[in-house]
């Protein structure tokens, strides 16, 4: 479950790597898109702020809908039921299943959950995707043997969980999908993956150019099981780019 190798695997982003800097090192630091950078005169700001503001209320309104432990106890009961019965079976979780998950601790601010993570309660977060937006319900468990961190994306039909021993053994990865639960063991080769968001979150009107900032993307990657979800960073810890060379 090492994270040694994400250095390595930020350049496999989907669609940019983070630009040195705003507006003065993002011109330089862009070449790689090709063409020239657009002047701010150029670029219609009302649109950009208008697509922004969108942006915030889309996912404004995703994480309202489980902002509250009740919400995230329903939504946990409907879509995560399997999941969570064989995180009992396999002896992860006590047979108080979901009332053993600490669902009255919320922390809003939390909107990433790295297995192994320290923190135990739920972060809530959202994902804007060309398929389906969707919340996304991270809850954080820690038993005396095992790190249980379980994703849930209600919107997309999507469960899973990552389990991590407390004494350095193999980690377990489990997917609920259509009726059935996928368990497998995490390789020792499996990372942590960052790519860029799809919708920016951010603009800053510079003197040359109007930057627009994405949320950089966390998934738990490993070769035999793909990659999972599970958090982002904030809107301007993320990637950036310069008009013209964004992404459409």
């Amino acid at each position: 479950m090492s994270d040694g190798k994400s250095g390595d695997r930020r350049i496999e982003r989907r669609t940019m790597l983070r630009s040195i800097g705003a507006v003065g090192g993002t011109t330089s630091g862009l070449s790689m898109f090709g063409g020239v950078t657009a002047k701010k005169s150029d670029v219609d700001v009302d649109e950009i702020a208008k697509q922004a503001e969108e942006t915030k209320e889309r996912r404004r309104s995703l994480r309202k809908n489980y902002d509250t432990p009740a919400k995230v106890r329903t939504a946990l009961r409907q879509n995560a039921s399997d999941l969570i019965t064989e995180l009992v079976e396999q002896g992860f979780l006590n047979d108080a299943g979901l009332d053993a998950l600490p669902t009255g601790n919320m922390d809003l601010g939390k909107i990433e959950l790295e297995p192994g993570d320290s923190f135990e309660g739920v972060g809530v977060t959202a994902r804007l995707g060309s398929d389906v937006d969707t919340g996304v319900i991270l809850v954080s468990k820690h038993t005396e043997t095992h790190h249980v961190a379980i994703y849930v994306q209600p919107e997309a039909g999507e469960a899973y969980s990552y389990v991590t021993p407390k004494n350095g053994g193999d980690a377990t990865y489990l997917n609920a999908s259509g009726g059935s639960v996928e368990v497998g063991t995490m390789e020792s080769d499996c990372y942590i993956n960052y790519v860029c968001a799809d919708s920016y979150c951010h603009y800053d009107e510079g003197v040359i150019c109007v930057t627009l900032y994405y949320r950089e993307e966390k998934y738990q990657c490993c070769p035999d099981m793909g990659c999972g979800y599970i958090g982002e960073t904030s809107c301007l810890d993320g990637c950036s780019c310069c008009n013209e060379n964004c992404p459409p």
